[in-house]
């Protein structure tokens, strides 16, 4: 499997490079610590969209080793996050928050961890729910998602598409100003995978 490296990028550049891969593969692009390989297919079925104007189909699919569904903003994130909050502390719900942020801006993953030396720490207790590192990589991938399927969106009367800052943007709104989940489901426009 070819590997696509989007770290380090501008925004547009990684949007670019994804949107040209070929239809109907699949592409590398992180290998995680524990051995499980993080990867796109550009098999999606949404139409992209750019500045407003309908485009050819550029969207893909997110995928991991040993997968078992779909993966949700809501119940892969929010409250994957909201559980480990109970071990992590708010403190440590906030490095985590700016350590997605850093991950959506496509910072390489080493580099985060160099910058946040507390997520080593918090990796060796036993957290529930997915790893950080999962986390910061699955999170960057559907960020940038965002923006092959809707680049410069404005939809009527909303103001530009959020794109790659959605999932920071409703992190932020449920755990630093403290939202209540169903504020943040309805502003941001997520589905809860109960309701699919």
């Amino acid at each position: 499997m070819e590997k696509v490296d989007i770290d380090g990028m501008k925004r547009k550049e990684a949007r670019d490079k994804v949107a040209k891969l070929p239809r109907k593969k699949e592409f590398l692009i992180e290998t995680l610590s524990d051995g499980r390989r993080v990867f796109i297919r550009t098999n999606g079925r949404k139409t992209s969209k750019v500045n407003g104007k309908i485009m050819k189909n550029l969207d893909f699919t997110v995928h991991y080793d040993n997968e078992k569904g779909r993966l949700n903003y809501v119940d892969d994130m929010l409250m994957d996050i909201f559980e480990k909050k109970h071990i992590i502390g708010e403190k440590g719900v906030e490095i985590l928050v700016n350590a997605i942020k850093d991950s959506i801006e496509l910072v390489p993953i080493k580099e985060i961890y160099k910058k946040y030396p507390k997520l080593k720490e918090f990796e060796k207790k036993k957290l529930p729910g997915h790893s950080i590192e999962f986390l910061l990589v699955i999170i960057k991938v559907l960020a940038l998602q965002e923006d092959v399927n809707y680049w410069g969106m404005k939809p009527s009367g909303k103001g530009k598409y959020e794109g790659r800052e959605k999932p920071y943007n409703a992190l932020r709104d449920f755990f630093i100003k403290k939202m209540s989940l169903f504020s943040v489901i309805k502003k941001h426009m997520l589905v809860p995978s109960f309701i699919k």
